[in-house]
């Protein structure tokens, strides 16, 4: 089985770049344009999942994919510009055919769980709106992927990240 250092550049480049672009992505799709400080808030939150996912041992490829976002955090302004829906679900589609096809299978797993984690940080980081019915709480996140559990009270998650979240667990889930 190859590695990712086995990885053209280019693949690299998306591989690292796409969980940052997801965490934007997420943070945009309900945007507070007025005062911008969900920005704020939802951009330390992304920071803060990267720093939490390169910690964790579980996980070791996702945990390595996490540590190269924050190494190269003088892209990130860059990688915003690229947090389009369309652009990010396509460049996702490609790369995780890309690690299906070179790496484990438990890599693969354990990057997709961090593009996960990362994704639901920074949608429950600023109070846009409680999530209703419960569908994305914390607790069942942790519960399911890290086997842990949560003390967290249910997040705030509006219905539009809500609706981004779902399209992402559909790519993470093929």
């Amino acid at each position: 089985m190859a590695s990712f250092s086995d990885f053209s550049e280019e693949d690299k480049l998306l591989t690292v770049s796409i969980p940052y672009r997801v965490g934007v992505w997420i943070s945009m799709c309900d945007d507070n344009a007025t005062t911008k400080y969900d920005d704020k808030i939802e951009g330390k939150a992304l920071e803060d999942a990267f720093i939490r996912m390169s910690e964790q041992k579980k996980h070791a490829f996702g945990a390595a994919m996490a540590g190269h976002v924050l190494s190269s955090k003088k892209a990130w302004r860059s990688w915003q510009a690229q947090a389009k829906e369309d652009t990010i679900l396509v460049d996702l589609d490609n790369v995780l055919k890309t690690c299906a096809a070179t790496l484990s299978a438990e890599d693969v797993a354990g990057y997709k769980k961090m593009i996960w984690f990362v994704a639901l940080a920074v949608a429950r980081s600023y109070g846009e709106q409680v999530d209703p019915d419960n569908e994305m709480h914390v607790n069942r996140f942790f519960n399911k992927f890290f086997g842990g559990r949560s003390t967290q009270k249910a997040e705030n998650i509006s219905e539009k990240e809500k609706a981004a979240l779902k399209k992402l667990q559909t790519f993470l889930k093929s």
